[in-house]
């Protein structure tokens, strides 16, 4: 089959969930983020939106955007590579609701379900080893990441509060 035919056979398929969710952000590693950041800054113009430094999960991290008004980050920096992962954005509170029913049907280890302050998200682990977050958006971009871990119902009833 032809890429393209491909790309418009997959494009066909009805989504598992009622909405797709978007690419948004990564994050890499770095033994010391702050240095790095300054590469990205360089290279490609982002700018650092927040630091953190946590005992619990011990991990310090940079954040960075090319569009800090809109967007908290599209890089996150750790200086824990456990941390690192592919995230995607939803839409609604009944999108994430779904992924988390999703990822809990076919079995995925569920890393995480926390409120950062910025988003409430969910992070698991794909047939192939990856981190993957999930997360809807909750407040300004301008505010500080925070970790707070949720439990299911903790998590299911936040985003009840969001719909």
């Amino acid at each position: 089959m032809a890429l393209d035919t491909a790309i418009v056979a997959q494009q066909d398929k009805a989504p598992a969930i009622a909405g797709y969710a978007k690419l948004a952000h990564v994050g890499i590693a770095g033994t010391n983020p702050a240095e790095l950041a300054v590469f990205y800054e360089e290279m490609f113009g982002l700018a650092v939106t927040d630091t953190i430094k946590l005992t619990q999960p011990p991990v310090g991290a940079v954040f960075a955007s090319s569009k800090p008004a809109d967007e908290h980050h599209e890089v996150a920096i750790f200086d824990n590579a456990q941390f690192c992962h592919i995230a995607f954005k939803v839409d609604c509170a009944a999108d994430l609701a779904a992924y988390y029913q999703v990822v809990k049907a076919k079995g995925l280890p569920i890393v995480f379900l926390a409120d950062h302050t910025v988003s409430v998200a969910m992070m698991f682990v794909d047939p192939a080893g990856n981190a993957v977050e999930v997360y809807l958006p909750t407040g300004p971009s301008d505010q500080t990441v925070s970790f707070m871990p949720l439990d299911e119902p903790q998590l299911l009833a936040r985003l009840a509060e969001l719909s």
